[in-house]
């Protein structure tokens, strides 16, 4: 749809969701139809717990029940797929990279926004 377009005229929120880290500890997610602000934070035991904050914001007050129930679904789907997918699979990385089993990580392509991660924290140690 958007191919025969010039890149200028390209609206991509209702085709991609758009990622922006901000280092070292803010993600912004641009959804259909809000905005999410994503805040990770050390832990009391940093080296193995992290602090995640999230905040859902809307492009308008919300002021109707109906417009209350869609954010309310949007936020509880994002915790639900947060805590039940993203997390449980970060933990079994961070346990496997503990272990020394793991050489290396190689990204996919797909996977922009951590390249750009690792690239900022190999930038600000060196």
């Amino acid at each position: 749809k958007l191919r025969d377009q010039p890149e200028a005229d390209w609206d991509l929120i209702p085709h991609a969701t758009l990622v922006w880290v901000l280092f070292p500890n803010t993600v912004i997610v641009f959804q259909i139809g809000h905005l999410e602000l994503w805040r990770l934070f050390p832990g009391k035991d940093p080296l193995n717990e992290t602090v995640f904050q999230v905040d859902l914001y809307t492009p308008n007050e919300v002021t109707s029940d109906e417009a209350q129930a869609l954010y309310d679904y949007n936020l509880d789907f994002l915790l639900k797929v947060t805590e039940s997918e993203d997390f449980i699979v970060s933990e079994e990385a961070y346990r496997a990279l503990q272990s020394g089993a793991v050489d290396e990580v190689i990204f996919g392509r797909n996977e922009p926004a951590l390249h750009h991660f690792h690239q900022q924290i190999q930038k600000a140690i060196a």
